[in-house]
């Protein structure tokens, strides 16, 4: 299924803490100052400087964009740069703090219940170069586990998480009455397809129906045996009665 990933739908949230977008907007102004400072004065360490502070402003950028970042719609949960998860994939949703450095951040861990080949409806890994190199939102430390930070995000933690956790139970629910819905349209047909075998009307002039229709006919009641012939009177008819002529 080709799903775009500019046009996903459903519930999403995106970077929009701006305690996380100020420090990008900073680095890039100063980078744009070291690079104009090296222009002016030739200076090599100017250069360097600025060339290292335009990096880190070229792979932050994700964090002032204001496209869709993650959420979810009718075919799963969408991750920026990773793809779309569909729902029968996902084995559970957690909401773990981890250690990083000196800071604890919340990430939210999705576990898979198959391989990641057959978990994704559209696979987006696959980057243009010049969106290779900028920050992912994902990670994948461990096996069937995608991890992701929800600190830079415009929603709080414990907010994403619980209404993941209520698009996950709804789609398991509408996935349970379709099964049971297609498995009384099934018995619905068997029923129907007995009841019109045993109403079916078998006429002589279907050859393929006679042995059928010999085996549904009742049968006559068998016929008392005839009486035995004595072998005498069967070979010697009788003699004709003897008149007297009393004359």
């Amino acid at each position: 299924m080709g799903v775009d990933q500019r046009e996903t739908g459903g519930y999403s949230v995106t970077y929009g803490r701006e305690e996380i977008q100020f420090p990008v907007y900073v680095i890039a102004i100063l980078a744009a100052a070291l690079l104009a400072a090296a222009l002016v004065t030739g200076g090599t360490v100017w250069l360097v400087l600025g060339v290292g502070a335009a990096a880190v402003a070229y792979y932050n950028v994700p964090l002032i964009e204001r496209r869709p970042t993650m959420g979810a719609n009718q075919y799963g949960i969408f991750i920026q740069g990773f793809g779309l998860i569909r729902w029968r994939a996902i084995d559970r949703i957690e909401l773990v703090e981890v250690a990083v450095r000196a800071s604890t951040i919340n990430e939210l861990q999705i576990g898979l219940n198959m391989r990641l080949s057959s978990a994704l409806v559209a696979d987006w890994r696959k980057q243009p170069f010049y969106r290779s190199l900028m920050r992912l939102p994902w990670t994948m430390a461990r096996t069937n586990v995608v991890g992701v930070n929800l600190e830079p995000f415009d929603q709080e933690p414990d907010e994403i998480h619980r209404t993941l956790l209520r698009r996950t139970q709804l789609s398991s629910n509408l996935r349970l009455a379709a099964h049971a819905q297609h498995r009384r349209a099934a018995h619905r047909h068997r029923r129907h397809h007995r009841r019109h075998r045993t109403d079916r009307e078998y006429t002589l002039d279907d050859v393929s129906t006679l042995p059928r229709l010999g085996s549904m006919l009742p049968r006559p009641p068998p016929q008392p045996p005839p009486p035995p012939t004595s072998p005498c009177i069967a070979e010697h008819p009788p003699a004709p009665p003897l008149i007297r002529n009393d004359s």
